[in-house]
Order: structure tokens, then sequence, then C-alpha cells
């Protein structure tokens, strides 16, 4: 009898346990589970694949070194753009913060991580307008 009891006991342990950690993730579309570290994850070439504003005709790219460099192309019809400068993670990793280096004038852009997995990104500008990205 006293088995059967500690096998309920064990159960209900467990099965709080797993409510507690699927209710906790830090992305709400994210994975449950990650053996990588969110900036082990972002580090990387994405690869803007859909989104709002996406446009199948133009390319844009977006790098981010594991030292905290960060760069971009954008390529339209005209010609491509790159963009330089330094990103981190804020608001308890749940935002990416990039400051754009251009000549003297720094500009701050934040992106909420709406999806971070090993291939998979999706980003959400000030506008609330989402990017999604693939790695490459």
């Amino acid at each position: 009898m006293k088995n059967k009891s500690n096998l309920i006991i064990y159960i209900i342990i467990g099965a709080i346990v797993i409510f507690n950690l699927a209710s906790c993730k830090k992305y709400d579309e994210g994975p449950l589970i990650s053996l990588k570290t969110k900036k082990g994850r972002l580090t990387g070439e994405w690869m803007l694949v859909g989104g709002d504003d996406y446009n199948p005709g133009l390319d844009q790219t977006f790098e981010f070194t594991k030292n905290g460099y960060f760069n971009t192309l954008y390529c339209t019809f005209w010609g491509c753009y790159p963009r330089f400068g330094k990103w981190e993670l804020v608001n308890q990793k749940e935002k990416i913060e990039i400051t754009w280096e251009s000549g003297n004038i720094g500009n701050k852009t934040e992106y909420a991580i709406l999806r971070l997995r090993n291939k998979e990104l999706v980003l959400e500008d000030e506008y609330k307008n989402e990017m999604e990205f693939e790695k490459q």
C-alpha cells in the first residue's frame, strides 16, 4: 500500500514539474528546452524568408556574431546596401537591441523575439511587423 501511495506522489510531482516547465519558456513560439544558449542559437547568418513586409524579389540577411557585432545586407532592385552595428540581448533576453553605426550617428532598434530555434527566427519590430528568418 505504501509503494502505491509513493508512486502516486511521484506522478503528481512529475506532472507539476512538467507543467511548470511548459508554462515558463522564454518565447511563446520557441522550443520548450534547448541545449544551446539563446546567444548560441542567434549567432550566425539569417535570410529573410517571410513576414508582413516580405518581398520575395528582394534579399535581406542579418548576421549576428558571437562577439556582439551585427551586419545586414539589404538588396533592392537598385542595389545592395550594407549596414553595420552591434547587438545585444535585452529585456531578460526577450528582445534584440541593435545599435546601427552610420557615420557619427548611432541609431538603436529593438526587435521582440517571437521564436528562436536553431534554424528559425521570428522577430517583431516596434510597429508589430513580423519578420521570419531561416539560418543559412
